[in-house]
């Protein structure tokens, strides 16, 4: 059994895999470089499996949960995944692309299946993406969640600030005028509490700088959290306070992480820390140009 080892926001994931499964763990090393740990111990594992046999119609590039369907092939996948790992109608299972994720509550352990189809086979992009969602899940058993936004770490003095947005509306620009050693993520940071501090920590998921070499403990880096910061691209600079309820209410349905396909317990667990961060840490609508100008307003 091969096995890679990932650690994100104090929380060590395995990736296990048969051995004629290797060649499928290798591009992870350099996609995920400076969150392997394997010296640490898993806390939740990703059993990896293919089914050499069969082939299926892929799925499209937008994760769905399989339970909520009744296609033909989407029960056969199920059929097929639950030879090796126990589903009920409590279970979340996931199709994206040339794969499959089942997971149970709480179990810290999942399994993916790939397969081929008769199209186009993109095993490397769906482990990527069925990891991520796997780790959203067991993250947010900890009451940590990975975010659509921009995490910034200690810059000009001023804290770990999070910015959040919809596609284009400037996280990667925020994060390209931060530099490399204060981006955590800009696409999918993680948030979490401890001690009653809330920190922003460092993610692998990212779109700036996302080829280049990070040091072997990147994984290890994390930020107080001060602000949350909701962009909007402008003629002018502005910062302005945001009413804590639609703060909750946007983070809540736009920016965590694979909310849509966690079950009833993780929602809840999302929706009290979500809110309990709401009221917690101030929340502004930041209107900027783009330009590194900004910074100076949010001191």
């Amino acid at each position: 059994m091969e096995k890679l080892i990932l650690s994100i926001a104090d929380l060590s994931i395995a990736v296990r895999a048969e051995k004629h499964l290797e060649v499928f763990l290798s591009p992870l090393t350099t996609l995920f470089s400076g969150f392997i740990n394997n010296a640490s111990e898993p806390a939740a594992f990703l059993n990896l499996s293919f089914d050499h046999l069969n082939t299926y119609p892929n799925f499209k590039d937008i994760p769905v949960n399989l339970l909520t369907g009744e296609c033909r092939e989407s029960k056969e996948l199920i059929n097929q995944i639950g030879k090796a790992y126990p589903i009920s109608k409590d279970s979340i299972v996931v199709g994206y692309l040339n794969g499959c994720l089942a997971y149970n509550g709480s179990s810290n352990e999942a399994c993916l299946l790939l397969f081929r189809s008769h199209d186009q086979n993109n095993f490397v992009a769906t482990l990527h993406k069925m990891l991520f969602i796997f780790i959203s899940f067991v993250l947010g058993e900890r009451r940590r969640f990975m975010v659509h936004g921009a995490g910034i770490g200690e810059i000009h003095g001023g804290g770990g600030f999070l910015f959040l947005g919809g596609s284009g509306a400037g996280k990667t620009t925020v994060a390209g005028f931060a530099g490399m050693d204060a981006v955590l993520s800009d696409d999918a940071p993680v948030i979490g509490k401890e001690d009653g501090i809330y920190y922003i920590y460092s993610s692998p998921f990212s779109q700036v700088n996302l080829f280049d070499e990070r040091s072997s403990d990147y994984f290890r880096k994390k930020a107080q959290l001060r602000k949350l910061l909701f962009l909007n691209k402008a003629d002018e600079i502005a910062v302005t306070p945001r009413e804590r309820h639609f703060a909750l209410t946007e983070i809540l349905t736009s920016h965590v992480h694979s909310f849509d396909l966690m079950d009833r317990h993780l929602r809840i667990g999302a929706f009290n820390f979500c809110h309990d961060l709401c009221y917690s840490i101030p929340a502004y609508d930041l209107y900027f140009q783009e330009n590194n100008k900004f910074w100076d307003t949010l001191n």
